[in-house]
């Protein structure tokens, strides 16, 4: 399954991908926005693969132009909601790509596949409190802010972390896809 925007091109990722995921997934500020420490090598990259990156429902972001990829998004099965009916929208964009709009693009139609190809009826998302970049990503595409688990996450370097937590129901987006 392809996802087209104006911009971009959403594939499933293929483990010939690796290096170029790793590019993106090396720098310092991307990972640890989002609980993972930034990749080592391309080697670290490869063996994540099979159990982050090849799953139903995960696409690397690659730039129509150029064929570059630059981050990866998908639905996944979201660990705090126990109904066959909702995913967990998770993220991750190269640091050189930033500020570009991709995200939101790649986010608009990853929501119109889960929410109509998938019949989802609610997606959520968590993110960290000091992650200014991607609470604005999330809000731009219409999420709502349900609160904060307090010291909910252990992230890879000790450090204990709040989650603020998103949600949008299928409601709300075919609502937001009607307004102009």
């Amino acid at each position: 399954m392809e996802l087209l925007t104006e911009r971009l091109l959403l594939r499933p990722l293929k483990m010939e991908d690796a290096d170029a995921l790793y590019a993106c997934s090396c720098g310092p500020n991307v990972g640890p926005s989002a609980g993972w420490k930034p990749h080592q090598s391309p080697e670290e990259t490869r063996a994540l693969m099979e159990p982050v990156f090849l799953r139903p429902g995960v696409f690397g972001i690659f730039v129509k132009q150029s064929g570059t990829l630059v981050g990866s998004i998908g639905l996944i099965d979201d660990p705090r909601r126990e109904y066959e009916r909702s995913r967990m929208l998770g993220y991750s964009l190269g640091e050189p790509y930033w500020g570009h709009g991709y995200m939101t693009e790649a986010g608009r139609a990853v929501l119109d596949y889960g929410f109509g190809t998938m019949g989802l009826l609610v997606i959520s998302a968590y993110c960290y409190p000091f992650n200014a970049r991607s609470i604005r990503v999330l809000q731009k595409l219409g999420f709502s802010y349900e609160g904060t688990l307090c010291l909910c996450e252990k992230r890879y370097d000790g450090a204990v972390l709040d989650n603020q937590c998103y949600a949008l129901t299928a409601e709300q987006f075919c609502k937001q896809k009607k307004t102009p």
